[in-house]
């Protein structure tokens, strides 16, 4: 959203347009304006992929037992390498912030978080999916025109899991298979005013 002179209108709330899919330029909300930098959201559900990428055992087969954080899952490095670098112009790029990320344990569960990370590209923990989208109505999304699930950083009841937003909008702490693909992402970032 601009203003009369031509310059964005950084308020919470509104829509920008920044990067762009082969369909045309992103739109992002604005989750939070704090003094030069904003938090922003895609507006809509831009792929669906898994949480991290099915893990093998030596010999090839999918593993029995396995566990993902954010910092080791595969949805965080392909956010940070492939969407960073086919989404936006290396200008756009220089106004993207690494921010530290506290990666929070599961609040219903207790599942380990994991460690902290630096990401350019992230998705939302349980607790900011909360915060930023302040009921179920306001956190529903589409995925080609019908409701779909998207992924949350935080763990979900296992290290199996991760936690979601549903098709209704509910933030679910039990999550979903990380190792599904049919789960939304929709990409944070803070950007730089």
């Amino acid at each position: 959203m601009e203003n009369a002179d031509g310059a964005m209108n950084f308020e919470v709330g509104n829509t920008i347009d920044f990067g762009k899919s082969k369909w045309g330029p992103y739109q992002w909300i604005i989750l939070k304006v704090e003094n030069d930098k904003t938090l922003i959201i895609t507006k809509e559900i831009v792929k669906c992929r898994p949480y991290d990428s099915s893990p093998v055992d030596a010999e090839g087969r999918i593993a029995k037992k396995f566990s993902t954080t954010w910092e080791h899952c595969t949805l965080r490095n392909y956010l940070n390498l492939h969407f960073y670098n086919n989404t936006f112009t290396p200008e756009e790029q220089s106004k993207i912030l690494s921010v530290v990320l506290k990666n929070e344990d599961n609040p219903s569960y207790k599942t380990p978080g994991g460690n902290d990370s630096t990401d350019k590209i992230f998705i939302l923990s349980a607790s900011e999916a909360k915060a930023y989208f302040k009921n179920d109505a306001s956190r529903k999304n589409t995925w080609r025109s019908k409701e779909q699930n998207w992924w949350l950083r935080t763990p979900g009841a296992t290290g199996e899991y991760a936690a979601t937003v549903s098709k209704a909008g509910k933030v679910g702490t039990r999550g979903g298979y990380a190792f599904m693909g049919l789960t939304g992402i929709r990409p944070a970032l803070w950007l730089s005013l």
